[in-house]
């Protein structure tokens, strides 16, 4: 009987003693675990190079520039055409949110000004800096 009591008690005392060893309240294992899971962290977060925009989107953000370019010209040499107003300031706004799409395809800063006329400016000329035209 005493054997099988020994036999019995003697892995879970062991165990426990091993695991009392190696718990998070132990500082070298908290030191050792926080460092891994710190690097775990690391290189999760690690930015992954983006790949290239495709051509053939970037052209067609360009094209579409261009259209909406003609577009506002066309509005601001017409004065007489009804609800100019409303056609121009829709027309800029979708110009202005084409230029921040093409602005994160070229990997160029977005401005960060609240005058959309100083914003689309300041954005238009970093696109034609790095070889965008429209």
């Amino acid at each position: 009987m005493f054997t099988y009591v020994v036999l019995c008690t003697l892995p879970a005392m062991l165990f426990g003693i091993f695991f009392a060893a190696l718990s998070p309240y132990d500082n070298r294992v908290k030191r050792v675990g926080g460092w891994v899971a710190d690097r775990v962290r690391t290189v999760s977060r690690r930015r992954r190079p983006q790949p290239p925009p495709d051509p053939f989107e970037v052209l067609s953000v360009q094209l579409r520039l261009e259209r909406l370019a003609n577009e506002i010209a066309e509005l601001e040499a017409n004065p007489g055409r009804w609800a100019r107003a409303h056609h121009l300031r829709a027309a800029l706004t979708a110009y202005d949110d084409l230029l921040e799409e093409a602005c994160r395809m070229a990997g160029a800063p977005i401005a960060e000004v609240d005058a959309r006329p100083v914003r689309r400016v300041l954005e238009e000329a970093e696109l034609r800096s790095r070889g965008w035209t429209w």
